[in-house]
């Protein structure tokens, strides 16, 4: 299986698979480690007696634009007081509690309005500083995870076809310089590449451009709009995603390039074969044959036997798929 060019396949699903552990390993000693955060102050439960949804109106060129901001008001009675004291405190992710919701509170002994707000974590069972959102890193190891299970589990299936010996026989390729490849052997090697295609990387690299400029200007406009207390990050993160967007944009118009002059140095090289005299309609059989032979390419490992170039290999392949074209004898 490794010889037929599945051992890079496995290798990347375990890649990102040891990605998204990374990024799970980093997020659970950071729960560690700001579990202790308030380990020298005392702690009492508080209750939420106030939730509010602060809306602000901004004007950019003559349009309103709205934003919400969450805020609550947590009320605690520290040991040994009588009196009970409120602490307020405001998240974006706050918009997930209400009235009425039990929370730890941390104070300091020597002054109980110093106070700080934790939740369990239903992951470690450990109390964390509520103002910081510890889920964002799990949502981001779902896409790695998935990627490296569906290689794996893609490596699999074809290892589990090739031990049950179903493989079909395949229309043999001619080819010159390997005349005794086995194609049984061959076509398993291709089996891995199936997903791969030219028009896929097109769509999927103009929608990542697309959606990677838009998160960039709207990162930008939102800093113009309403400048936060450090804009320079955001600014950065931003040109960061953009020139992300610019290089896979770069990547779409070198293949669609790429791809321009494979096909006419095919068609040139179909036109002065002396072989393809006989075609009536000898550009026609050409774009035809082009079509067969770029659709076989696409699922060749990177070093085939086979080239993206036109020679007779193809030509006697294909050849059935053009003969109607071949000019009538007089």
């Amino acid at each position: 299986m490794d010889s037929m060019g599945f051992k890079n396949q496995q290798l990347w699903g375990a890649v990102f698979i040891l990605i998204a552990l990374s990024i799970i390993g980093i997020n659970m000693i950071c729960r560690v480690v700001d579990s202790h955060k308030y380990d020298d102050y005392k702690y009492t439960r508080g209750t939420v007696v106030e939730f509010i949804t602060n809306k602000t109106i901004s004007h950019y060129r003559h349009r309103r634009r709205y934003s919400s901001s969450y805020s609550i008001a947590v009320e605690y009675r520290p040991l040994g007081y009588d009196d009970t004291f409120l602490v307020r405190d405001e998240n974006d992710w706050y918009m997930f509690y209400r009235r009425g919701t039990v929370l730890r509170v941390y104070y300091d002994k020597d002054d109980p309005s110093d106070a700080h707000l934790a939740n369990k974590d239903w992951l470690t069972g450990l109390y964390l500083p509520l103002e910081i959102n510890y889920y964002i890193a799990p949502y981001a190891s779902l896409l790695p995870t998935i990627i490296g299970i569906y290689l794996i589990a893609d490596y699999r299936k074809a290892k589990k076809l090739a031990l049950q010996n179903k493989l079909k026989p395949k229309k043999k390729v001619k080819s010159s310089k390997d005349p005794d490849y086995d194609p049984n052997l061959h076509d398993l090697a291709r089996m891995s590449n199936y997903k791969r295609g030219w028009v896929p990387f097109w769509v999927c690299g103009s929608l990542f451009y697309a959606f990677m400029m838009f998160g960039g200007i709207m990162t930008i406009r939102s800093v113009i709009i309403d400048p936060p207390k450090d804009s320079t990050s955001p600014i950065i993160f931003a040109i960061f995603i953009m020139i992300l967007a610019h290089g896979m944009l770069a990547g779409v118009i070198a293949s669609v390039v790429y791809l321009k002059n494979k096909k006419k140095a095919f068609i040139k090289g179909f036109m002065s074969d002396e072989a393809t005299e006989v075609y009536g309609r000898r550009e026609e059989a050409a774009e035809i044959l082009w079509k067969f032979v770029s659709k076989y390419m696409e699922r060749e490992p990177m070093w085939s036997r086979f080239k993206l170039e036109y020679n007779r290999d193809w030509l006697e392949t294909y050849e059935e798929y053009i003969m109607h074209l071949k000019s009538k004898p007089e």
